[in-house]
C-alpha cells in the first residue's frame, strides 16, 4: 500500500473514530439535539471581524482595530502579516494591545498561512519557526488562537492524514510554549483538507486536548461537504467560526473567495447552521470573513457596520427575536481546555436586573474589578459591567488611584 496515502478502509475507520469522539466530547447526542430548548435569556454567540472584509482599502492595522471597535463588533481578527508590519514600522505591540483593550475588543483569532503540514522536513521547519514568530507576535496583543490552514497541501492530493495529524500536534506543542492556540482550517479548494471529515480527523487524530476546528461557510459548500455534519461537532471542536454566504452562481465548481457576499445576501443555509450550533450549546466566536472586491471600494466602516447587521439578523432569524440586534454578548471565557462560553448577559438584559441600572448611575465614574479602565456611567461599556464586579468612583481622581485608566471611547 502506498505509504502516502490514507487508504479507504483506514479512513472510513478512522473518520468513525472521529465522529464519535467529537460527539461524546462534548456530551452531546442526537436524541439530545433534538429535544434540547434553548435559552431565551443568554446571549448565544459573539461577533468579530476579519479584517480580510476590507483588506482591500489598504489600512494599517491600527486603523482596521479602530473600524473594528467603532463598527461593534466585540473581537477583531487581524491577520498576522499586518502584525508583524505594524511592529516593523516601530509601532509597539505592547501598547496596540493596550489600546485593544481600551477600545473593549479581544483578539480571539488571527490568519496566517504557515506551511506546517508539508511533507518537506526542511520547509516544514522553516514553517514552524515562521509560526513561532507569528504566534510570539499574535500573542504580544493578546491573541488567543490563529488558523492553520493547509498552505502548501492544496494543490495535489495523496497527503497521508495520519502524519498531518502527527504535524498538527507539533504545531500545538510550539502553540502551547506560545499561548496560542492553532486552529485547522478547512479549505474547500484544498486537494487534502477540503472536507469537515478530513479536517477533523487531523484534529483528533493529533491527539492533543486544545485541538479544533475553524470552520468556514464557504469553504465547507466550495469543499462539498454537508452542512448537516456540524450537527456531530461539540463546542470544543468549534471556537470561532467564518461566517460568510455565497451566491446560486457561479457554481460550485468555479466559485471562489471573491465571490463571497454578507451573511443573508446568499443562499448558503445560514438559519440551519446557526441553529444547529446554539443546539450543541456552542457560543462560537462568528467572525465575518469576505474578499470581496465590490465591498473593498466602499468605505471601510460602513462596510463592517452592515456586516455586523447583517450577522446579527441571520442570528436573530434562525434563533427567533429573543436576542437583541443591539447588543454584543459583552463577552466571553475561554477554560483551560480551550472551549470558548458566552458567560455574560445582553446589555438589554442586564439593565433589567434588579438594582443593576441604579447601582450604575449612583456614582460618576465606574470600573470592573476586573479591568484597569474605567468609564462614565453611561459609556455601552460600562453597561456590559456584571453588577457583582461593578467598582465606582465620585472622582477621576479616585479612580486614578485605584489604577485605573480612562476610557478612549467614553473619554471621561
Amino acid at each position: 500500500m502506498d505509504q502516502n496515502r490514507l487508504s479507504r478502509r483506514r479512513f472510513i475507520a478512522g473518520a468513525g473514530a472521529a465522529i464519535g469522539t467529537a460527539v461524546t466530547a462534548g456530551g452531546i447526542s442526537v436524541a439530545q439535539d433534538a429535544s434540547k430548548t434553548s435559552s431565551k435569556h443568554t446571549a448565544p454567540f459573539s461577533y468579530c471581524f476579519n479584517t480580510s472584509t476590507i483588506l482591500g482599502q489598504k489600512l494599517s492595522l491600527d486603523r482596521e482595530i479602530e473600524i473594528t471597535a467603532k463598527a461593534g463588533y466585540d473581537s477583531v481578527e487581524p491577520w498576522v502579516s499586518k502584525i508583524h508590519e505594524y511592529a516593523g514600522s516601530d509601532g509597539s505591540l505592547r501598547e496596540l494591545s493596550r489600546r485593544i483593550s481600551d477600545l473593549g475588543l479581544t483578539v480571539e483569532s488571527a490568519i496566517a498561512f504557515s506551511r506546517w503540514i508539508v511533507d518537506d522536513d526542511a520547509e516544514r521547519a522553516k514553517a514552524l519557526e515562521q509560526s513561532k514568530r507569528d504566534m510570539e507576535a499574535l500573542a504580544r496583543i493578546g491573541g488567543k488562537r490563529i488558523a492553520a490552514p493547509p498552505a502548501g497541501a492544496t494543490r495535489e492530493a495523496g497527503l497521508d492524514l495520519m502524519k498531518a495529524a502527527e504535524r498538527y500536534r507539533v504545531l500545538l506543542e510550539l502553540g502551547d510554549e506560545m499561548g496560542v492556540v492553532p486552529q485547522v482550517e478547512v479549505w474547500g479548494f484544498s486537494k487534502n483538507l477540503h472536507r469537515l471529515g478530513q479536517s477533523m480527523f487531523v484534529v483528533i487524530e493529533s491527539g492533543h486536548p486544545k485541538a479544533c476546528l475553524l470552520p468556514d461557510v464557504y469553504h465547507i459548500y466550495k469543499g462539498g461537504s454537508d452542512f448537516n455534519g456540524l450537527k456531530l461537532l461539540s463546542p470544543r471542536a468549534i471556537q470561532v467560526f467564518h461566517l460568510n454566504d455565497y451566491p446560486a452562481d457561479p457554481p460550485r465548481e468555479t466559485i471562489g473567495d471573491r465571490d463571497r457576499v454578507f451573511p443573508g445576501d446568499g443562499i448558503a443555509p445560514l438559519t440551519q447552521i446557526l441553529r444547529d450550533l446554539h443546539a450543541n450549546d456552542n457560543g462560537a466566536v462568528l467572525s465575518l470573513e469576505l474578499f470581496n472586491p465590490t465591498y473593498w471600494k466602499q468605505d471601510p466602516l460602513t462596510v463592517a457596520k452592515a456586516g455586523l447587521a447583517k450577522m446579527k439578523a441571520a442570528v436573530n432569524k434562525a434563533l427567533g427575536g429573543s436576542y437583541s440586534l443591539a447588543a454584543n454578548p459583552p463577552g466571553r471565557q475561554t477554560s483551560d481546555a480551550g472551549t470558548s462560553r458566552t458567560d455574560l448577559l445582553t446589555a438589554a438584559e442586564k439593565q433589567t436586573k434588579p438594582g443593576a441600572k441604579s447601582a450604575v448611575a449612583e456614582y460618576k465614574y465606574v470600573a470592573s474589578k476586573n479591568s484597569n479602565i474605567f468609564h462614565k456611567p453611561d459609556c455601552r461599556w460600562a453597561k456590559r459591567i456584571k453588577p457583582e464586579n461593578l467598582v465606582g468612583y465620585n472622582s477621576k481622581e479616585e479612580a486614578s488611584k485605584a489604577g485605573k485608566r480612562p476610557c478612549k471611547m467614553c473619554k471621561p
